[in-house]
Parts: structure tokens; C-alpha cells; sequence
């Protein structure tokens, strides 16, 4: 049942083309053309799949800024956050 669904899975894989035989041209004889397709189409998500991982990992590793706001702080209270983040505050 598994092989069988693997088997599918990476047949379907495989032909996968979501091009036309017109995007190709009219100068292509249907086999390359299919080909063509099937190529453009396995660059087309390789491509889309790297640009979603590059997003996602910028969106993780980028810096996240925080900003809190402190109703009439202590003078201590604001001496230690000006030791502790500088110009940053």
C-alpha cells in the first residue's frame, strides 16, 4: 500500500508541468515542449520554495525591536537603563 502510494506520489511528481503547451511556442514540437514545461516547471518550485525559506528565515533571524514606555521611572531606575543600553534608549 505505501510503495504503491510512494510510487504515485513520485510519478506524479515527476510529470508534474503546469505550463501549456502554448506558453512554449508553436515553433516546439509537443514532446520538447512537454519537456520544456516539466523543466520550467521544476525551476519554477525549486525557485518559489527558495524565496519562501529565504523569507521565513529573515523573519526568525531579523532583530525585534521592543519598545516600552515608563510612566515618571525613579532617577535610579533611569540611571540603570542608561548604563545598561546607553544611546539605544
Amino acid at each position: 500500500m505505501m510503495q504503491d502510494l510512494k510510487k504515485c506520489l513520485r510519478t506524479k511528481l515527476i510529470e508534474l508541468n503546469i505550463f501549456t503547451l502554448r506558453d512554449i511556442g508553436s515553433d516546439v514540437d509537443r514532446i520538447t515542449a512537454k519537456r520544456f514545461g516539466q523543466w520550467a516547471t521544476r525551476l519554477y518550485v525549486i525557485l518559489f520554495i527558495s524565496a519562501l525559506t529565504i523569507l521565513i528565515f529573515y523573519t526568525i533571524i531579523r532583530p525585534h525591536i521592543l519598545t516600552k514606555n515608563f510612566d515618571e521611572p525613579s532617577f535610579i531606575f533611569y540611571n540603570h537603563l542608561r548604563k545598561t543600553y546607553g544611546d539605544e534608549l
